[in-house]
């Protein structure tokens, strides 16, 4: 039996980032915002998740930002 279904671990992760990010820890909120795109259960909450790590993780190169945001439209594109 689970004891917390995946719609309310994503919840419950979304807010601690959300706090973590407002508290300037962006390294630890981007890896549980990219643990918690992993078990997406929507395009949409995919989507968001990407998003958040395209405007968040300041360390990203240019070029794999650009690579993530591409792979990103397609996905979406392919999804429709």
């Amino acid at each position: 039996m689970e004891l917390v279904n995946t719609a309310e671990r994503q919840k419950i992760r979304k807010q601690i980032s959300d706090s973590m990010i407002k508290e300037n820890w962006t390294e630890q909120a981007i890896q549980l915002t990219e643990n918690s795109k992993e078990e997406s259960q929507s395009m949409e909450e995919f989507f968001r998740n990407e998003m958040k790590i395209l405007i968040y993780d300041k360390n990203l190169p240019n070029h794999r930002r650009h690579q993530r945001l591409l792979s990103l439209i397609e996905k979406v594109l392919t999804e429709r």
